[in-house]
């Protein structure tokens, strides 16, 4: 049940982000990469109180950014990733209607169970197939 809530209070705030993105970048217009410069402040402020405050989260600072070379290339690759997904994001919302991208985005979960399935290996459940 736990799961359930957090996933729907991640989809709801994607889909204010989404919105407040419109909103910037629609009359007197603020460029999405300023959006996702100050997104990112915002998010590393929140992630460092959380990984130095919340025990179930917390971690010693030097480890904050892995334990292993090969743990930190993995995080960063993540981090580049994900930063390449918001800006484009961004800059999609911007350029299209909300409704738009939003419909292109929900093919994530596909996408997501496809590389599970061939690059980690996870099997798939019968109403998968």
């Amino acid at each position: 049940v736990v799961a359930l809530i957090l996933i729907a209070l991640s989809a709801f705030g994607f889909s204010a982000q989404a919105l407040i993105v419109k909103f910037l970048t629609r009359s007197d217009p603020v460029p999405p990469m300023e959006i996702v410069f100050f997104r990112g402040c915002f998010q590393f402020l929140g992630c460092c109180g959380l990984l130095g405050l919340y025990p179930p989260m917390c971690r010693a600072p030097s480890r904050w950014f892995g334990d292993s070379w090969r743990e930190m290339k993995w995080l960063g690759l993540r981090g580049l990733v994900g930063f390449g997904g918001i800006a484009f994001s961004f800059q999609a919302v911007s350029l299209l209607g909300i409704a738009e991208v939003q419909v292109v985005q929900t093919s994530t979960p596909v996408l997501a169970a496809i590389y599970a399935r061939v690059l980690l290996g996870e099997p798939w459940l019968r109403l998968e197939q």
